[in-house]
């Protein structure tokens, strides 16, 4: 188990994003709205679901599987955000505090959905996760969601209700092309952070897409998912599932310096 330690700020900043909820507006997003209220970045609503952003610092989301996407292209980030548990409607395995960052995933097409999760999920579990296929086979997990004994459980009762808990996911490539990930958390909204997770993908982190090679190459053009890296840049979202309501704030999104 990756020791708790407090949050170090080694990687320089860069770019900020902040999402501007703060504004006084209130509005609700729905499937493929754009805020007008932010600009010039363009934020999306995607999915099955919507968002209520009171215009006080809060936003709301709410469906069975809603996705607030920031379309600029990300690289190396460390994205921040605060999450309240408020309700949900379905037991999802997937449900929880879930960052994607260099997404490609624009619409349900199998192939080039390439995104990297850092996630809390409501069992209180923290795991990273790699997509590059679009509903075939399976994703790519650290820890190994099929081994019991090597789960990481930050509360180890499931993510209690009604109390606000910070994230930042950390996704940074090194030198040699591989890609580092890290998870840090604010469990008692107290601004400070542990470190609960790191993770490099070196190339032999594997995603089994469930088809043969060569119907692979026939459907996504040669795209293999063995030892491939997402490194390139991409969009940063929020994730969830199976929802009554979760409530976030403090969404930002740092660009880091090489």
């Amino acid at each position: 188990m990756i020791p708790f330690v407090l949050f170090s700020l080694w990687l320089l900043p860069g770019h900020t994003w902040s999402a501007n909820w703060n504004d006084g507006h209130n509005r609700t997003l729905n499937l493929f709205d754009t805020d007008p209220y932010e600009k010039p970045t363009a934020v999306q609503m995607n999915g099955v679901g919507s968002s209520y952003i009171n215009g006080n610092g809060t936003m709301s989301l709410s469906g069975n599987a809603p996705r607030y996407r920031v379309l600029e292209n990300f690289h190396n980030v460390n994205v921040t955000v605060y999450m309240k548990r408020v309700s949900e409607e379905a037991q999802i395995d997937s449900a929880g505090i879930v960052i994607g960052a260099r997404s490609h995933h624009y619409t349900d097409a199998t192939c080039g959905a390439n995104t990297l999760y850092g996630q809390l999920t409501y069992d209180g579990r923290v795991t990273f996760e790699k997509e590059l296929f679009h509903a075939t086979g399976d994703d790519a997990f650290f820890p190994d969601v099929k081994d019991n004994n090597a789960q990481i459980f930050a509360f180890p009762h499931g993510v209690p209700f009604n109390k606000w808990i910070g994230l930042s996911f950390i996704v940074k490539s090194n030198p040699d092309n591989s890609t580092l990930m890290q998870l840090y958390l604010d469990k008692t909204d107290s601004g400070q952070w542990q470190k609960v997770l790191e993770f490099t993908d070196n190339g032999n982190w594997n995603v089994d897409t469930g088809m043969s090679n060569k119907k692979l190459e026939r459907k996504c053009e040669g795209f293999y998912p063995t030892d491939k890296i997402i490194n390139e840049p991409g969009f940063v979202f929020l994730r969830n599932d199976g929802l009554g309501r979760a409530d976030y704030r403090n969404f930002t999104i740092t660009e880091l310096k090489n």
